[in-house]
């Protein structure tokens, strides 16, 4: 199914080379088994891993007094759900 994401583009101000990945990338689960196409699961998988590769950096440099677990803790908070959509929310 091909969907007109210019509007998309414009609204976030970046225009992507690579149509099918953004059109996947936009693609939910449920909507994909329906119409028999791939959906943003293994993308939404890889861009987990990198967020939580990023924070896991920032609290290493940033707040060297803090042990693992304690690392642990506030990344967990930092990347869960909530977290994410109130900083979304925001912007």
């Amino acid at each position: 199914m091909e969907i007109d994401l210019s509007k998309f583009e414009e609204e976030i101000g970046y225009n992507f080379k690579d149509k099918n990945l953004l059109e996947n990338a936009l693609t939910h689960t449920s909507y994909a088994y329906e119409n028999n196409t791939k959906s943003n699961e293994r993308l939404e998988y890889l861009g987990d891993s990198i967020l939580e590769f990023v924070i896991s950096e920032k609290l290493f440099k940033e707040y060297e007094n803090l042990a693992e677990g304690e690392m642990t803790k506030v990344r967990a908070a930092t990347v869960c759900e909530n977290s994410l959509f109130e900083v979304a929310r925001k912007a």
